[in-house]
Order: C-alpha cells, then sequence, then structure tokens
C-alpha cells in the first residue's frame, strides 16, 4: 500500500538522530517550516541501499539530496 509521509523541516532541529523508517512504496517529502522559508536549505541523507552486513561500515556516509 502507497503512502505519503511528511517531515516539516526548521531552523534549530537536528535531525541527524532521527531513524525514519520506510517501506519501499512509501513517498516521503520534506517541507520548509515557517522558520525556513527564505532559506538556502541543503538536506542531506544516508543511502540505504548501500547497507550491507557491516552496516556500520557506511553509517556515517550521507549523500545531499536535490529539491525539485
Amino acid at each position: 500500500m502507497s503512502q505519503v509521509r511528511i517531515i516539516t523541516l526548521n531552523e534549530g532541529e537536528h535531525l541527524k538522530s532521527v531513524v525514519n523508517r520506510l517501506m519501499k512504496e512509501w513517498t516521503l517529502h520534506f517541507v520548509l517550516g515557517p522558520t525556513l522559508m527564505g532559506h538556502h536549505v541543503r538536506l542531506f541523507a544516508s543511502n540505504l541501499d548501500r547497507v550491507d552486513d557491516d552496516c556500520k561500515s557506511h553509517v556515517n556516509e550521507f549523500y545531499e539530496l536535490e529539491w525539485v
């Protein structure tokens, strides 16, 4: 079943330690909260396609996402 998950980003919130688990069919939307309107925002995520048996080797690898 396809679902859309929305994460609102706000200035001062550090979500580096937050883990959001998603199913393959789901879509994730990031939305700028009112405190970030007009700001240049860069968004990074880990690449879960690269997780393997030794997942610790990829835990600190983050990739910049492109806003669309």
